[in-house]
């Protein structure tokens, strides 16, 4: 299987690219013109074939990964497999309000028409995306690893709880859970204005210990985490710890992380951690090239 790349891949993509290849060879020759407009050229081809791309950040990123996947299906690919790491736009996956988009089906669709069969993720932040488009998506989660991490750096202790922002994030909260043997887990019960922002908030289930573990898909602004963190502490926790998948991290998410002051931070490497971050001392990264190979190799 011939494993394709876009321009200027992440670290975590070109770990992907060697396990699945076993050579460094890029497969594809990228150009961009004066105009802007991109260019691919095929330096090999086969009928069986992977593109790793990527829908975030946007626009570059979305056409390119498309415009790959259009060029291979048109030059006899008969079998493409779409792995994004992160799935940009998978939180619009339903209209709020009439007049909305539902992108997260749109950019679905999209792979889908410009000739992918199957999609592969890592913890994909709804099921109901994978149940209603006309392409397989696999979501590949690497919750466990994260749970690893925290427990080998930090996780030394009887008695904690595991934390959800939110009763989406409970499910992921409970696989964290399950992971550690921690009997219970907690989660937050929001209260919203008439716009939408959260007012207030209730904590509920069971507390153990003065530590928290809050567990979550993804970090995009952080203020929900922070929110988060306020709520915990005035519960009585004294030792707050961060676990989540995606480091979206937009907006002025470093400062409010800091602020919270966590006494660690894990994250898995989906996207590319801020350089300033990486130097925090108490931030770890898990590597998830090893699942995502494994699941493309089974399918």
């Amino acid at each position: 299987m011939c494993t394709y790349l876009l321009p200027d891949p992440t670290p975590l993509e070109k770990r992907l690219a060697k396990i699945l290849m076993s050579h460094d060879r890029r497969l594809a020759e990228w150009r961009q013109f004066s105009s802007g407009e991109w260019f691919v050229r095929l330096k090999e081809m086969s009928v069986k074939v992977t593109v790793i791309g990527r829908y975030h950040p946007p626009a570059d990123n979305f056409f390119q990964t498309n415009l790959l996947i259009d060029t291979l299906r048109r030059n006899g690919a008969r079998q493409i497999k779409l792995i994004l790491p992160y799935f940009g736009y998978a939180r619009q996956d339903r209209a709020l309000a009439s007049g909305d988009p539902v992108s997260a089906d749109f950019v679905t669709r999209a792979a889908a028409a410009a000739g992918a069969d199957s999609i592969l993720t890592a913890n994909l932040h709804t099921k109901r995306l994978a149940d209603t488009t006309p392409i397989l998506i696999e979501s590949v989660c690497v919750l466990s690893a994260l749970a690893r991490a925290w427990r080998d750096k930090w996780g030394q202790r009887s008695e904690f709880t595991v934390l959800a922002p939110d009763r989406g994030a409970a499910e992921s909260a409970e696989k964290i859970a399950q992971e550690l043997g921690c009997p219970d887990t907690m989660w937050i019960e929001k209260c919203r204005d008439r716009v939408g922002q959260v007012v207030s908030g209730r904590l509920f289930g069971r507390r153990h210990g003065d530590t928290c573990l809050i567990v979550d898909d993804m970090v995009d602004t952080g203020a929900t985490i922070v929110q988060t963190a306020q709520l915990a502490r005035e519960a009585g926790f004294r030792h707050l710890y961060l676990c989540a998948v995606h480091a979206v991290l937009s907006n002025g998410a470093l400062a409010r992380l800091r602020s919270a002051r966590f006494d660690g931070i894990v994250f898995s490497d989906t996207l590319p951690l801020r350089k300033s971050m990486r130097r925090w001392p108490n931030v770890a990264v898990v590597e998830t090239a090893s699942f995502l190979a494994a699941a493309a190799k089974r399918g």
